[in-house]
């Protein structure tokens, strides 16, 4: 989260000035008050993200449920943009935290990293699958073909 220089102390290196020429700053968001839902608790309390990645998942019984624990998680956070990632399992690091990696960067092992080998590999898979998707665009339904779809440069496709 960036913020204004008023409100942090500490400045980010090789960062441009906002519109007040202020420099941008990064706002550590680790221990700062965050709302959530913790604990199995019917409502949001104040928390902070170490602790929510700490604390088991919140489970929800029906899509409405979903619905209104999101916007209530919103309403209490509106300082934040909230962004969401599904995942088939809760990955953990060594401490036992929660994280969001993609599977991309996720190693075979809890707690390790991938090799350069494997990424490497994986990486390599990504682009063939892209280079085959934009292809199936290219041959496709000509009404997915009249759209714009970008992905790298030299794969892009234009109507």
């Amino acid at each position: 989260m960036w913020r204004s220089s008023t409100q942090r102390k500490h400045t980010t290196p090789g960062r441009e000035r906002n519109k007040r020429g202020e420099p941008y700053l990064m706002d550590t968001i680790g221990q700062q008050k965050i709302w959530s839902f913790v604990e199995s608790k019917p409502k949001a309390a104040p928390t902070t993200c170490v602790r929510v990645r700490q604390s088991d998942a919140n489970h929800v019984a029906s899509f409405m449920d979903l619905a209104k624990k999101v916007a209530e998680l919103q309403f209490m956070n509106r300082d934040f943009v909230l962004l969401f990632r599904g995942q088939t399992g809760d990955w953990k690091n060594k401490a036992g935290n929660t994280t969001l990696k993609p599977t991309i960067f996720r190693a075979d092992k809890p707690g390790k990293v991938p090799t350069e080998t494997q990424l490497s590999l994986r990486y390599d898979r990504l682009r063939r699958a892209e280079i085959e998707l934009v292809n199936h665009y290219r041959t496709g339904n000509p009404r997915i073909r009249s759209c714009s779809v970008r992905w790298h440069s030299e794969l892009s496709i234009e109507h």
